[in-house]
Parts: C-alpha cells; structure tokens; sequence
C-alpha cells in the first residue's frame, strides 16, 4: 500500500516538474537522477536485509540494463501521459497492466520467480479491474474535448506501461539472488543505467531541435524534485516483495495506494 502511494504521488511529482522544466524527458532525467542519490547513499547500509549468496545460475547480460530501460519508459509514460488523461485513470490502467502480466508472470514462474497457477479468485480480480477500467474510459470518453482514436491509445500505452512495471520485477530479483547482493543495490543499477539512457536522449534531442526551451530549475517547487526518491523506494519494495509474497499479490496490495493518493 505504502509503495503504491509513492507510486501514484511520483507521477504527479514528475508531471508537475516537467512544467517548468519544459519537457517530460527532462523531467524523467532529473527524477532517474534524484533517485541514483538517494539509492547511492543507502547502498553503503544493509538496511537490515539479508544479503544474497550468488544462486550459481547464470547473470544474462541483459539483466543489467533490462530493468533500467524499463524504467525510463514507465518513469516518462507517467510523466507525459498522466496529466494528459488524468491520473485517476492512467492509474486505473496501470494496474490492468501490472495484473494482467503480473498473473502470467506468476503462472509461468519467469525467471526466479516460484510458480503460483491462475486460480478462479485471480482470474475474478482482474475481470472486476478490467470492467472498472472499462467504465473509467467509457466515462472520461463522453467527458473528454480529445478524439477517441487519442484517448484510446493512450490508455493502450497506459497499459503497456503497467505491464512493464510486472516484468522488471522478476529480471532485477534474478539479478539480485543469481549476482548475490542487495535488493535496494539491485534497484541503484536499474536507475543509474536508466538515469544515462534518460540524459543521453534528452542530450541527443538538445542538440537535434532548435529552438528547445531552457528548463527553469529555479523556477521549480522543492517538493517536485523529490519524485525520484519515492521511485526509487517503489522499486525497491517490489524488489524486496514481488518474489516473496507473489508478484499479482503484490500488485494487488499496491493497487490502494495510487486509488487512495488520486482521490485525495
């Protein structure tokens, strides 16, 4: 619940910040960036955790920048598209994505994550997510000024975004149990690898468009730049918890917090 709140509040944390700043990348570039500090200084403590023995199966090269371009496609999925459809319903379609993958994620057992079968109460609690996600975009469709054709995609990659978020899950915990060490050491390679990728691009389109408009750092409210720790927490607890307690149930439990935030 506590990580689905910080969930819901980094989004509009980084929506608010990319107003000043002119660009959702950047936005994301600075949130990918404040949550490599923050991770970098609890790195040094074990925060009471256990750490992992290496599990002997094989690191893939790709479990080392996997995690990290998924989160900056996630990171700047919310930042652009959570003002732009509202973030009561791009929350709602968040975790039909997070449900629906992360079902089959557990199903299948991917990677290191212990195998749990879809049963009759998970198939019934995506179907009730699903029609309220339905209803949701139903009722922002007859209220929207924007053409279904736009509202509609993106909700889609709304969607694509949450499912996103169930797949990183399972590549940083093998990473973690398989290299052996630290959850939250696990979560600051997923966003310093996400952090270069982020700056790279924005860097790229610096020098690409003219005209690009200077982001206003001082212009910017203190609490805007603080999205990137409440990122950075968020992953981490899906790290620590998804392999744990099931990566559907873990999503489940997440599911109240962006609900209770938005509302508020």
């Amino acid at each position: 619940f506590a990580g689905g709140c910080g969930l819901a509040t980094q989004a509009s944390m980084n929506g608010a910040l990319a107003v000043p700043l002119h660009s959702p990348l950047a936005a994301t570039a600075v949130s990918m960036a404040v949550g490599v500090v923050c991770l970098t200084i609890t790195s040094f403590f074990s925060l009471g955790l256990v750490k992992h023995k290496p599990s002997g199966k094989p690191v893939l090269w790709w479990f080392w920048v996997a995690p990290g371009m998924i989160g900056v496609f996630f990171v700047s999925m919310g930042t652009l598209i959570g003002p732009k459809l509202g973030f009561s319903l791009y929350f709602v379609c968040i975790v039909v994505g997070q449900l629906i993958t992360a079902v089959g994620v557990d199903h299948f057992g991917v990677l290191d994550i212990p195998k749990s079968g879809v049963t009759g109460t998970k198939i019934t609690g995506v179907l009730i997510v699903i029609t309220g996600a339905v209803m949701a975009v139903l009722e922002r469709l007859s209220l929207s000024s924007s053409s279904p054709g736009t509202v509609t995609g993106l909700v889609l990659v709304s969607v694509a975004a949450g499912g996103s978020a169930s797949v990183q899950i399972p590549i940083t915990s093998a990473f973690t149990s398989r290299y052996g060490t630290y959850a939250h050491r696990s979560t600051l390679l997923s966003f310093a690898v996400g952090c270069v990728i982020t700056v790279a691009i924005y860097g790229i389109s610096v020098g690409v468009v003219d005209d690009l408009p200077k982001p206003e750092f001082k212009t910017a409210e203190w609490w805007m730049y603080v999205g990137g720790a409440l990122g950075a927490a968020y992953v981490f607890i899906s790290v620590h918890l998804g392999p744990r307690i099931g990566v559907a149930l873990f999503f489940v439990s997440v599911v109240a917090g962006p609900r209770t935030n938005v509302l508020l």
